[in-house]
């Protein structure tokens, strides 16, 4: 019978990937055959891509440029990710500690005005609007405005507003954490 073995350093990183059958060494990414079992490999195996930060079982990735709602989302996608769904009270506090201003998040009501949908389509249940939010403003200058339908959440307040999907903000992608 075939026995596998995970080994994790002291931070709880996936550091070794080990079976015995046909002696199969593995860690993230690579793979050797070997006919002693008593090679060990120096490779670390984090649940998160460098430069992400992992909570619970989801990576994040925070930006650090600033693009409209539509190319953050671009950007996600190309990185095998989305924009965040926010789905907890803990979660909107670990995405405050990594925020400096206003981040994009994946809800928007650009299907159907009023109807905030999350980015896989998942109607808002929870959320943690600014008072008087949504309203569907964004003020270009004190006499005109354009149509507000996608939202941020920033940094203090645990809470979002609904702003122009044309601005350039930072975003925050989310993935899931790899689970061995």
């Amino acid at each position: 019978m075939a026995t596998s073995t995970v080994s994790k350093d002291s931070e709880g990183i996936y550091t070794e990937l080990a079976s015995t059958q046909q002696d199969v060494y593995s860690t993230l990414g690579h793979t050797t055959l070997n006919s002693s079992r008593a090679q060990h490999t120096e490779r670390l195996c984090k649940p998160c891509p460098q430069g992400w930060e992992q909570f619970s079982s989801k990576c994040y990735y925070f930006s650090t440029e600033g693009k409209s709602w539509m190319s953050s989302r671009r950007d996600c996608v190309r990185q095998g990710a989305d924009l965040v769904i926010i789905e907890s009270d803990e979660e909107q506090e670990f995405i405050n500690k990594y925020i400096r201003d206003y981040y994009w998040i994946g809800l928007s009501d650009l299907e159907t005005e009023g109807t905030w949908l999350w980015v896989d389509g998942t109607l808002l249940q929870k959320n943690n609007w600014k008072s008087g939010e949504p309203d569907n403003l964004y003020y270009l200058d004190r006499s005109a405005y354009t149509p507000a339908d996608c939202a941020v959440t920033y940094r203090g307040e645990n809470e979002w507003i609904d702003t122009g999907c044309h601005l350039s903000d930072r975003f925050i992608c989310e993935t899931d954490a790899l689970l061995l």
